[in-house]
């Protein structure tokens, strides 16, 4: 199964991880492409170690850094939705973003990030957390995944 997650919201974030999560449980081989606005959830707030450009220091200063600054799709409500979210998932028992990174990691899910959303805000692997086996790829080589796995689903 291949997922494409194009949102940063925290709501579509913990449904592909879901649908990731138990596809790799049920035994299916699992790849997740983080694309644009999902990209930042992947960052692991360490400071850079490189040097930015103006503009890369701006999208680093205005862009989430990591799951716990993710807003909601719906009713954010200048953040106000997403931490009622995240209070109802924890009262609910529910895993957050981070634990289901770490079971992802453990089912062997497949992680990838977009390369041109890297270049666009001024990212790179370095910035994102530690993955077993994370990698960049550009969208022939997901595509041609993607075309392998026979189902595709984007969030």
């Amino acid at each position: 199964m291949t997922l494409v997650l194009h949102s940063g919201d925290v709501d579509k974030v913990m449904a592909a991880l879901t649908i990731a999560i138990g596809a790799a449980s049920m035994g299916t081989e699992t790849h997740l492409m983080f694309s644009f606005w999902s990209t930042p959830v992947l960052r692991h707030g360490r400071p850079p170690r490189l040097k930015r450009s103006p503009t890369e220091r701006l999208f680093g200063w205005l862009l989430p850094c990591g799951p716990a600054r993710l807003k909601a799709s719906r009713f954010n409500m200048c953040g106000l939705g997403s931490w009622l979210i995240r209070r109802r998932m924890k009262a609910r028992g529910m895993l957050s973003i981070e634990e289901n990174l770490a079971i992802a990691a453990e089912l062997g899910v497949h992680l990838y990030v977009c390369e041109a959303s890297l270049g666009v805000l001024g990212l790179t692997l370095d910035d994102l957390i530690d993955y077993p086996g994370l990698k960049s790829c550009g969208v022939a080589t997901f595509v041609e995944r993607a075309m392998s796995t026979g189902q595709t689903l984007f969030v």
